[in-house]
């Protein structure tokens, strides 16, 4: 009876060892931190030159409220890759810095990436940046309408009858279709009508003009 329960204890002891390996926290890393990779053209995988790669910190935590603090900066070569060297304090396996990516011909992306911080000192991370296309827009008027509000995917403006000459300019993505919804108001206040206009594929670096008729 005594061997049977030795050898029951052990094999318990030995297997909740083996299932909360998992749960153990990845040892904290200090000491110069080593980001590197590639900033590319989303559409064409191209790689972008001279793109400038930044890391920041939030003093007091990620999750803190706080301006962020840039900490190190880089760009990247002719083939579009980086690599950048920044301290780190005491970083466990939940400790994120921010990073981003940006070039003065492409769209920057609103919010940073989070970058974990791997124990081996070192990770990397590649970026995709969106090319722009120009978009001019006129107006062509071949109705009563007094006036005529348009709207897109970073588009919007007003035609009416004292700026009918006028053109607007625009950076957008490029890559995707340019759908523009024209709301056009008559003299009644309760009178108006909406359409589409589908302007087909925008192409990177190119700038398209088009006219809208309302």
């Amino acid at each position: 009876m005594k061997i049977r329960i030795t050898v029951l204890v052990l094999a318990l002891v030995l297997l909740t060892g083996s299932c909360s390996t998992d749960s153990i926290p990845e040892p904290h890393y200090s000491g110069e931190y080593t980001l590197s990779g590639y900033v590319l053209d989303e559409i064409t995988n191209a790689p972008i030159s001279g793109a400038e790669v930044f890391i920041l910190e939030k003093e007091g935590g990620i999750l803190v409220q706080t301006p962020d603090k840039q900490i190190a900066f880089t760009k990247t070569d002719g083939n579009g890759y980086y690599e950048i060297k920044f301290p780190v304090q005491a970083a466990g396996y939940l400790y994120m810095f921010q990073a981003r990516a940006q070039h003065k011909n492409y769209f920057t992306k609103p919010n940073p990436e989070r970058v974990t911080i791997a124990k081996s000192g070192k990770s990397t991370f590649d970026w995709k940046l969106e090319p722009p296309t120009w978009v001019k827009i006129s107006a062509n008027k071949i109705s009563n309408a007094t006036y005529m509000n348009f709207q897109g995917n970073r588009i919007s403006g007003t035609f009416h009858n004292d700026n009918l000459d006028s053109t607007y300019q625009f950076m957008v993505g490029a890559g995707e279709p340019l759908d523009i919804t024209l709301f056009s108001y008559f003299n009644n206040p309760d009178s108006s009508s909406n359409s589409n206009q589908n302007f087909g594929m925008l192409i990177p670096f190119d700038t398209a003009e088009v006219t809208l008729k309302y």
